[in-house]
């Protein structure tokens, strides 16, 4: 009997643990989570609920972190493990449709903290399902009046503080930063290294016929000792493989000139500030960007802006303020500043400060 306790007990704690990571990764980054709820949307042709996915993010990263902490508290375990199994259930057939006939590359189940393939993430659930089911099957005849009124009290609260993780990283910056511009990263030294990179795994190949026989074969335009003999009748450039955190970070100028270096050059303190749309900025917004844009300007530091909308000249108008403008991939900005407007500071291309607007 001790052992089917210690097992059981084993398994709630299995699956609530499970729940609290998956739910405060998501709680702590929803605009992220949101990311990941469009990725499947559109892989479901559902595209026109677009505009509930920041909410769908919410919901799932309170609920998920809510569920974890109940179970392992043993808050409400009848309505804890029950509602773990039934999303566990969701979860194991979204994930195989997502590995067999509605890809998805990041099934986003512990949102940007850990990256798993769908079929990694659908045996997970095919683990962690039957320990939900029994763990409910040893609650399920728990009644309300066996529930301790502090313990009610206690997941109510547990609720609400999953809600209030997600409504403070929404307000301001996720509480935990997983993306690659986070503060302390050498941003400079990132993109110029993994540009250098990417440039010594890309080859060149030559599709070439042999003046003799006819035949046809490829070489690497590296090899000096292929070409007697062959003639040369194609040539194609092949992308090599090499891990990259900053693959699509570019800023470029109202002509199309790709100018980051620029920006990395500058020595001195600077403060880029990311817009995703500035004609949707609240009038609260742009009260906090003139204040900002004011006190930089007395104190000398160079303020630049970085946009994904359409630029009509290299210089832009922010609250008031005329400012060196570039443009940059919409992802890239929404992964540097999940605000909709914010300042990444810049140190000798060293990231040492991000602010969200009503921080700044």
């Amino acid at each position: 009997m001790r052992r089917e306790v210690i097992a059981a007990t084993i398994a709630r704690w299995a699956v609530g643990g499970t729940f609290i990571f998956s739910g405060l990764v998501k709680s702590v980054d929803p605009v992220g989570t949101s990311i990941f709820v469009d990725e499947y949307l559109a892989a479901y042709s559902l595209e026109g609920l677009g505009s509930l996915s920041l909410a769908a993010a919410v919901v799932l990263g309170a609920a998920e972190l809510s569920v974890g902490v109940m179970l392992c508290l043993r808050l409400m375990t009848r309505a804890a493990s029950a509602a773990s199994a039934a999303m566990l259930a969701v979860f194991t057939v979204v994930t195989l449709l997502s590995a067999t006939v509605l890809p998805v590359g990041d099934c986003g189940c512990f949102g940007d903290a850990l990256s798993l393939s769908p079929w990694a993430t659908f045996f997970k659930n095919v683990v962690l399902l039957p320990l939900a089911v029994w763990t409910y099957m040893r609650h399920r005849r728990d009644t309300l009046s066996s529930v301790w009124r502090l313990r009610a009290v206690a997941a109510a609260a547990t609720v609400v503080a999953a809600l209030g993780i997600n409504a403070y990283a929404l307000s301001h910056l996720p509480l935990i930063d997983f993306m690659p511009y986070k503060v302390g990263v050498d941003l400079a030294s990132g993109v110029r290294r993994e540009r250098a990179e990417a440039q010594a795994a890309r080859r060149t190949v030559l599709v070439c016929r042999n003046e003799t026989t006819g035949e046809r074969r490829e070489f690497d335009a590296d090899d000096s000792g292929w070409y007697d003999g062959w003639e040369v009748m194609e040539t194609r450039v092949e992308e090599g493989y090499a891990e990259s955190d900053f693959a699509d970070f570019a800023l470029y100028s109202f002509s199309g000139e790709e100018l980051s270096d620029e920006v990395f050059d500058y020595a001195s303190r600077q403060h880029l500030l990311c817009i995703r749309g500035m004609d949707r900025l609240p009038q609260r917004c742009l009260r906090r960007l003139d204040a900002f844009l004011s006190r930089a300007a007395q104190a000398g530091e160079r303020v630049v802006c970085l946009t994904s909308d359409v630029m009509e000249s290299d210089c832009c108008m922010a609250a008031g303020h005329v400012l060196k403008c570039y443009n940059a991939d919409a992802m890239v900005l929404r992964s540097m500043m999940r605000s909709e407007a914010g300042v990444v500071t810049l140190d000798g291309g060293v990231i040492v400060d991000k602010r969200a607007w009503r921080d700044m």
